[in-house]
């Protein structure tokens, strides 16, 4: 029985750990979690690193542009960060879908004035800011909302 106890407690533990890192609900677990998962991005991924130095080349090309700010410290940038990565997969050629590090890329998180992280810029075909979403969506699912505002850029 007491054996018992003890893995219920290491169960509960390890779900702990799980919910911190994926909501970010405690800032030692998601530091932690969040630097062991995301230190650096998968070779193999379709988001662009967007950077200070290839931004404006970016913004000329004409086509609607999608900028998910986060930083590895960040659990709730991590929890999104796979379904940005699969809609970047889905509109690859259509849409370009990038990731900026916030605490690499200072200057870019200044000009779009970003408080909080996760958050999501929707850019038309002229490069200029058509809508912007903060947090993770919570009322609808991650993809499907990210879905819908790229439709709606592409509708444009």
């Amino acid at each position: 029985m007491r054996s018992m106890k003890f893995k219920s407690k290491s169960v509960l533990a390890f779900f702990a750990w799980i919910a911190a890192c994926t909501f970010g609900a405690s800032a030692i677990f998601t530091i932690g979690c969040a630097e062991e998962t995301v230190s650096e991005r998968p070779a193999a991924h379709a988001a662009v690193e967007i950077t200070s130095a290839n931004f404006e080349e970016l913004k000329a090309s004409g086509k609607p542009i999608v900028l998910d700010f986060w930083a590895t410290w960040c659990g709730p940038c991590v929890a999104i960060g796979p379904t940005v990565e699969e809609v970047a997969q889905d509109y690859e050629g259509r849409v370009i879908v990038g990731k900026v590090n916030v605490d690499e890329q200072p200057e870019l998180a200044e000009e779009f004035d970003i408080q909080t992280i996760p958050a999501l810029y929707f850019l038309g075909r002229n490069g200029e800011e058509v809508s912007r979403s903060v947090g993770i969506p919570g009322s609808t699912d991650a993809k499907e909302f990210l879905t819908g505002r790229i439709e709606d850029l592409l509708a444009k």
